[in-house]
């Protein structure tokens, strides 16, 4: 059973564009770490490549993920309704 998971979750990525699935994995570690720095860092990244990464994702879905501030950074409704629904 495991195997056959991970053969449709093989076939999903392989799908999907590559840069949209880069940018998935920039947005959960920021999520995860709760800044874009630490995201960034975490994944070998600059802060602006980053938030580069963060501004295409919210261009091809439509909608803000994050509410931003210079003190603090939070997934808004829908960033958060993305990470929870996976």
């Amino acid at each position: 059973m495991r195997g056959v998971m991970l053969g449709a979750n093989v076939s999903l990525m392989r799908a999907l564009p590559m840069p949209y699935v880069e940018s998935l994995r920039v947005f959960v570690r920021i999520v995860e770490l709760g800044s874009i720095t630490s995201g960034g860092r975490d994944l070998r990244l600059t802060p602006a490549v980053a938030s580069k990464r963060i501004k295409e994702l919210e261009r091809h879905l439509g909608g803000r993920l994050f509410n931003r501030t210079t003190r603090s950074l939070t997934p808004t409704e829908v960033g958060a309704a993305d990470v929870v629904d996976g």
